[in-house]
C-alpha cells in the first residue's frame, strides 16, 4: 500500500516540496513534542497521527528521497549535465600533418632540384655538337692493317705502295710533306708511291742499296 505523505506534511507543517533539512528539523521538534516524557502534561491536538505511523511515514520518506534524490510529492531536481571526458593531452587531429609537412616540403623540393638537374644534363648532352673527324692527308694516314701473308720483310723497291712501305719498314718517325723520316735516312713518296730513298750507315732502311741506283754505300754520299 503507497504511504499518504500528505498526513505527514500536515503533522509537520509543511508543503511538499520543502527541502530536506526542512522536513528533518520539523520531524525532529515534533518527535520531541511526541515524547512520552512530555506527552503526559502536553495537549495533543485532535487528528495528530499516531507516533508509531509518524516514524513510519518518516522513515518511507527518507527511503524516497534516498531513491529519486527529492521528498515525495516536491519537483524533481534537475539533473547535473552530463560529464564530458575532457583529455588531458590533447592532440588535434592535423597535429601529425602539421608536423609531417616540413618534411614532406623539403623531399619534394629535394627530388625538383634533382629533376631539373638531370634535364640540364640531358638538354647540355644532346646540344653538344657531334665530334669532328678531320681526315688527315694521304701522306699521313695510319698505315691499315695488313694479314700475315701480305707482310713483307723486304726489301724496298721503287714504285711500291704506302701501305707496303709500311708494312716492311714500320712507321715513320716523322713525315714531311711527300718525305717519310727514319732518323737520318728517308723515303720520297709521289703519288702515293716510292720513288727515292737514302739509307744512312746510322739507320739502315730496309734496302739494297742506300740509294736507288748506287751499287754500295761508299759509291758516293747522298743528302736530301
Amino acid at each position: 500500500m503507497t504511504p499518504d505523505f500528505s498526513q505527514i506534511y500536515a503533522e509537520l507543517g509543511l508543503l511538499p516540496g520543502c527541502s530536506l533539512e526542512e522536513f528533518q528539523r520539523a520531524y525532529r521538534q515534533r518527535l520531541s513534542e511526541r515524547h512520552p516524557d512530555k506527552a503526559r502534561s502536553a495537549v495533543i491536538q485532535p487528528g495528530a497521527l499516531p507516533l508509531s505511523e509518524l516514524i513510519a511515514l518518516h522513515s518511507s520518506a527518507i527511503a524516497f528521497h534516498r531513491e529519486h534524490g527529492r521528498l515525495p510529492g516536491g519537483a524533481a531536481p534537475a539533473g547535473p549535465p552530463p560529464a564530458t571526458r575532457i583529455d588531458r593531452n590533447p592532440v588535434p587531429a592535423m597535429a601529425t600533418d602539421t608536423r609531417r609537412s616540413p618534411i614532406v616540403r623539403r623531399v619534394l623540393a629535394t627530388l625538383l632540384i634533382i629533376g631539373l638537374l638531370l634535364l640540364g644534363a640531358l638538354n647540355e648532352h644532346s646540344d653538344a655538337p657531334p665530334p669532328t673527324t678531320t681526315e688527315l692527308p694521304e701522306t699521313q694516314q695510319a698505315p691499315r692493317s695488313l694479314p700475315p701473308s701480305e707482310l713483307r720483310s723486304g726489301p724496298l723497291e721503287l714504285g711500291m705502295d704506302m701501305a707496303t712501305i709500311r708494312a716492311i719498314q714500320g712507321e715513320p718517325m716523322r713525315i714531311n710533306g711527300g718525305t717519310w723520316e727514319y732518323g737520318p735516312s728517308w723515303l720520297r713518296i709521289e703519288h702515293g708511291e716510292l720513288v727515292d730513298w737514302y739509307s744512312s750507315p746510322l739507320y739502315r732502311l730496309k734496302t739494297r742499296t742506300p740509294s736507288p741506283g748506287v751499287e754500295s754505300e761508299s759509291s758516293r754520299t747522298h743528302q736530301r
